[in-house]
């Protein structure tokens, strides 16, 4: 495909992508021994770029050229190895080239409809089949690269912030964190069973067409705590107690034993605290203050209301 072609992205691509775009372009015909017959680009994202591209035969597939430095806190080779296994178990898109060192990839273009958060608040088949694709994930028994680990990651950002003597925090941070050390330590004397985990569980990264549902974006994918990715579910799409049952009964495959909703009470607490001060570490270097801090301002909210819920302390008495 010649550039005249292409020149209307070139608008989206810094300087130093169009190269790049122009070589992943090429490789993917010489890859998939096709002709390209159009580019649409495809919206979201603030890291990374992708393009629909449409070959001669019909055939589509999602590129994506990988934000430039993103490969210093997401592990390219981690991302490359899960998300290739979770499309070899029908959950996520087929993988048709991954380049490790840089993060461009070429996948099957999904054509379900994206979902977004009023489909989890409002349509139960959502939550179901969300709980399903999950408990698939969570239940599988194989094993990926790469780990997270959600306390260890607030202490590491904690650490961060002293370094950069950026003192600004939340309302009521000392209750929070003195939280976090009594969940550390709750999770030492009882640690949670390592799964693969997807970690990103936002709406948007769940297609679905009311049969079949996929799950994309695989970049923070790792060994983790599957009570702490299902908890993605509940916060990120605001879940009312209807509608959080609803999960956890289809996720759980019926009702939740004290300890499960513990579980998942406290990874409730942990993700917001996780998020809040991840964007407090964004200011710090130097990031849009305004858009950070209520940003990280509303997940601090909400993780307090999930510290202050009446089964709080009893739960997590009852993790250790």
């Amino acid at each position: 495909m010649d550039n005249e072609s292409v020149k209307n992205f070139w608008s989206i691509l810094k300087a130093d992508e169009i190269g790049d775009f122009m070589d992943l372009l090429n490789l993917a015909e010489k890859i998939l021994k096709r002709k390209v017959a159009n580019i649409e680009i495809l919206a979201g994202g603030l890291t990374n770029k992708s393009f629909k591209v449409v070959f001669e035969d019909g055939l589509t597939v999602a590129m994506r050229i990988a934000g430039r430095g993103t490969g210093e806190y997401i592990s390219r080779q981690a991302e490359k190895h899960n998300s290739t296994m979770a499309a070899g178990m029908g959950i996520a898109p087929e993988v048709y080239y991954f380049d490790p060192d840089t993060g461009s990839q070429l996948v099957e273009f999904v054509k379900l409809p994206t979902l977004h958060i009023e489909d989890f608040q409002k349509n139960p088949d959502v939550l179901k089949n969300s709980a399903q694709i999950m408990n698939t994930l969570h239940s599988s028994g194989i094993k990926f690269l790469g780990a997270f680990d959600p306390v260890a990651g607030i202490e590491d950002y904690v650490t961060i912030l002293k370094q950069k003597k950026f003192e600004d925090r939340y309302e009521g941070w000392d209750s929070i964190y003195k939280t976090v050390l009594r969940v550390r330590d709750a999770y030492a004397k009882n640690p949670p069973a390592l799964t693969p985990c997807h970690n990103d569980t936002l709406a948007e990264n769940f297609m679905y067409d009311g049969k079949t549902m996929k799950l994309i974006d695989w970049e923070y994918g790792g060994m983790g705590d599957p009570y702490y990715d299902a908890s993605g579910i509940f916060t990120e799409n605001l879940l009312s107690d209807e509608a959080g049952e609803i999960f956890m009964r289809a996720y759980f495959g019926g009702e939740p034993t004290d300890e499960q909703r513990a579980r998942i009470l406290v990874s409730e607490f942990l993700y917001c605290t996780y998020w809040s001060v991840w964007s407090l570490v964004q200011i710090a270097n130097g990031k849009d203050r305004d858009l950070y801090w209520q940003y990280g301002l509303d997940r601090a909210i909400l993780g307090k209301e999930y510290m202050s819920n009446p089964n709080f302390e009893r739960y997590l008495k009852l993790i250790g």
